[in-house]
């Protein structure tokens, strides 16, 4: 499927020659926010040119960007922030993907997964499994995860998580996803 919002704002800087492309700048304005880009391309005509990318993409609104999958659906909703900044070899996916190296991180804030309760999945799943703790759970839950159980949607708590590349591995370090409350 597509992106929901449009690409506005489209600004480019490039210089090409005989050995280099580079990009000096790009720029636009998506679903909110900003996405921004430089880099160069050495011996890009060559069957395995090496290229240097930064790449970033400031408070993206999630729910602009991605389509809905329809009523009632789940949907991540989010100010959604990534950077990235790193190099390849290669002309084509597969030799791109394997020579990529780099550092970054994305971040998430006002998280929401909409119409998904995940604590109520979790525990309905628990009292599906061994009978009788649903009862024992509801009578002893604090008033506040009871609260939480009537709502149709998950918050999440902000996170800010690193990311590595190393010839195309990815690593995410110390990620957590935790919900709010």
């Amino acid at each position: 499927s597509s992106l929901k919002a449009p690409l506005e704002n489209l600004n480019l800087k490039a210089e090409i020659d005989q050995t280099e492309v580079r990009l000096e700048s790009l720029s636009a304005d998506l679903a909110g926010g900003k996405i921004l880009a430089k880099g160069v391309s050495k011996n890009y005509l060559s069957s395995a040119p090496q290229t240097q990318v930064a790449i970033g993409m400031d408070r993206l609104n999630l729910q602009e960007l991605i389509p809905e999958k329809g009523e009632g659906q789940p949907a991540l909703h989010g100010i959604f922030s990534a950077g990235f900044e790193g190099e390849a070899q290669g002309m084509a996916w597969p030799a791109i993907s394997r020579t990529l190296t780099g550092s970054g991180a994305i971040s998430l804030a006002d998280g929401v997964i909409k119409n998904t309760n995940i604590l109520r999945i979790a525990l309905d799943k628990i009292a599906s499994k061994v009978p009788g703790t649903g009862e024992v759970l509801n009578r002893h839950l604090p008033p506040v995860y009871r609260e939480r159980l009537k709502q149709n949607d998950t918050p999440l708590a902000p996170f800010d998580l690193p990311v590595s590349i190393q010839n195309g591995n990815i690593a995410l370090q110390n990620m957590r996803l935790i919900s709010e409350g």
